[in-house]
């Protein structure tokens, strides 16, 4: 056999058993797992990490998670909001039925909830967009302008035309 190749075999095999017993001494001896890990520590292989390209893979990777943790968390505040408003709405609607079937003071009541109908339905189109946003999908701007945009004929107005159709109603 050649020379350098017996030498080869040596050292490897030499390696070899040096690194298995090292292993086994780590596990089971606990002064010689703090002499290795001491040893170790004063290398610098941090620097060297840090240069790498698989490094630098790993930190953009952790700057996307943590920002998809943020949507997902914005997300998540949104829904929260968007079902804590639509529960408030449906309990308003249910519960003002009674009050807007008296008779003319019930179209203050009906006003009322109108205009926090509307003020809901526009809130929950904005919370809407902002999660689309967050999907990444186009919003819905036209629908958010034309909810946000109605307008509830003040009781002002309702009582004049609900007055005038009771007096013409009285008097034919």
């Amino acid at each position: 056999m050649n020379k350098s190749r017996v030498t080869w075999r040596i050292v490897s095999t030499l390696s070899i058993v040096f690194l298995l017993v090292s292993n086994l001494l780590s596990i089971t001896n606990e002064k010689f797992h703090n002499t290795l890990y001491d040893l170790l520590s004063h290398l610098p292989y941090e620097g060297l990490l840090s240069q790498s390209k698989h490094n630098k893979q790993i930190e953009r990777d952790k700057l996307r998670a943590k920002e998809r943790n943020a949507k997902m968390n914005r997300a998540k505040v949104l829904s929260k909001n968007i079902v804590g408003r639509t529960t408030k709405n449906a309990v308003l609607n249910a519960s003002s039925v009674l009050g807007e079937s008296v008779p003319f003071l019930g179209v203050g009541l009906i006003v009322a909830v109108t205009v926090s109908d509307l003020t809901t339905a526009c809130e929950t189109i904005a919370d809407t967009n902002e999660l689309l946003t967050i999907l990444e999908e186009k919003e819905m701007t036209g629908e958010q302008a034309s909810v946000c945009g109605m307008k509830v004929p003040s009781i002002g107005e309702i009582e004049d035309v609900i007055g005038g159709t009771i007096y013409h109603a009285l008097n034919p």
